[in-house]
């Protein structure tokens, strides 16, 4: 990238925090997060009440712009108030806030394998009584599973099933699971942001669930793990879904909604 590229990316940045936070705060947030010296940054969001930890030299730092910045889970297209939603891949509590700060009353379950990753989301979350932490990865059915890529960027740890009989490093959940647990018979909003799983999610065993969820936020890994779409596309293909795109999400909405 020339240096005159990088200035303009630059810029688009700035102006994009100055957008999302106003003139003066947007761009003192992100001096802060481009030049922390502490692996773990304390970011005040007036709209948020309570503060939000990232960790400014990882794939947070990103993730946050995703949620904050660039606002990809806002939901204000929906025609309806969401009562229950489901954050798949929670990583460190960034969409979770952002549900949470955008629909107050609703019941969260926020859903992250990773230990250290469940760490920062309990920490983002404990102020929310509406939001119910859970260290598990959406499966289609109970097994062993284990991280394939401990050592990956934090947003990109893959979850796989454990061959080797082992005791299992990561607890397996399953939407039936999830929506039992919650005492309700629909899910309002499903975001999944599980890094190649939806292929196993949506392979078998979703048409006990499926029809119970109204709208499904999903990003496809299909170059993690070939296959992701195919299995989406053929689960939803019976029910009365319609589709958008945003950035680099898939959204279906059930029309009936």
């Amino acid at each position: 990238m020339s240096q005159r590229a990088a200035l303009l990316v630059r810029a688009g940045r700035i102006a994009s925090y100055a957008r999302a936070f106003g003139r003066l705060r947007g761009p003192y947030l992100l001096a802060k997060l481009r030049f922390a010296r502490r692996n773990l940054v304390r970011l005040s969001l007036p709209a948020l009440g309570a503060p939000i930890l990232v960790r400014p030299r990882t794939s947070d730092k990103t993730a946050f712009e995703q949620v904050f910045v660039y606002r990809e889970y806002d939901t204000s297209f929906l025609g309806f108030k969401p009562e229950v939603i489901v954050d798949g891949g929670a990583n460190g509590g960034f969409a979770t806030r952002w549900f949470a700060h955008s629909h107050p009353s609703a019941r969260i379950l926020a859903i992250e394998p990773e230990a250290s990753n469940f760490d920062l989301l309990v920490r983002n979350t404990s102020h929310l009584d509406t939001v119910v932490p859970i260290q598990a990865a959406l499966w289609n059915r109970p097994t062993s599973l284990k991280i394939e890529n401990p050592t990956d960027e934090k947003w990109a740890f893959r979850i796989a099933e454990e061959s080797t009989g082992g005791s299992s490093e990561v607890r397996a959940i399953t939407m039936d699971e999830v929506i039992a647990s919650i005492g309700s018979n629909q899910v309002d909003i499903l975001k999944l942001d599980i890094e190649g799983a939806e292929k196993e999610l949506f392979e078998s065993g979703c048409d006990s669930w499926l029809g119970r969820v109204k709208t499904i936020i999903i990003e496809l890994h299909d170059r993690l793990r070939p296959g992701c779409a195919a299995s989406f596309y053929r689960a939803i293909r019976p029910y009365n879904f319609t589709q958008f795109q945003r950035g680099e999400h898939v959204i279906v909405v059930r029309r009936d909604s």
